[in-house]
C-alpha cells in the first residue's frame, strides 16, 4: 500500500483533486494571458510598421 502524503492525511481525495484542478486552471489562464500578450505585441508591431510606411510615402510626395 502506498504511503499517504501529509496533504492526503490532512485532506480527503476530493479536496486534493480540487486543488490539482485549480492549479491546472491557473496554468491554463497563464498560457491564455501569454497568448493574449503575444497577439497584442504582434498587432502593435504591424501597426507600427504600417505607420512607418505611411510616413515614408507621405515624405516622398
Amino acid at each position: 500500500m502506498a504511503r499517504k502524503t501529509i496533504e492526503e492525511k490532512r485532506w480527503g481525495e476530493d479536496e486534493i483533486s480540487l486543488v490539482r484542478s485549480e492549479k491546472k486552471m491557473e496554468k491554463d489562464e497563464g498560457l491564455m494571458t501569454m497568448e493574449c500578450l503575444r497577439g497584442r505585441l504582434l498587432a502593435e508591431r504591424q501597426a507600427s510598421n504600417s505607420a512607418k510606411e505611411d510616413a515614408e510615402l507621405m515624405g516622398n510626395e
